[in-house]
């Protein structure tokens, strides 16, 4: 086996990772940054709402709030962890090989972000 041969054969391989985790990386990276642009807005119109409250122009019912928020959540806590019934592992090299590395790269950009 010559070393023309085997970086031909490696090439496609490489290439697929290689994709799979920059692409990861971009995701993990610009997500991370959304999520702290809207927890600031978050905090800023929270904090807002309790000043408006503090001078008595507005009247917030808190624990309407949060039984509104915790039905939120579950049903999203709920979504999240359901399975389906076709669930499984794709069989396919080329699938898992982009998603592993993808994924190696959504978390290197989360936590670089």
């Amino acid at each position: 086996m010559s070393i023309e041969s085997a970086s031909t054969n490696l090439t496609p391989l490489l290439s697929t990772i290689g994709f799979g985790g920059i692409v990861g990386f971009l995701i993990g990276f610009m997500l991370k940054k959304v999520m702290k642009i809207l927890a600031i807005i978050a905090g800023a119109l929270f904090a807002f709402l309790l000043y408006l409250q503090s001078q008595e122009m507005l009247n917030i019912y808190w624990d309407r709030l949060q039984n509104t928020s915790q039905g939120i959540v579950s049903a999203i806590t709920a979504a999240l962890t359901t399975t389906t019934a076709a669930g499984g592992s794709m069989s396919i090299p080329g699938i898992q090989l982009t998603t592993g590395s993808a994924a190696v790269g959504f978390t290197i950009g989360f936590m670089k972000g």
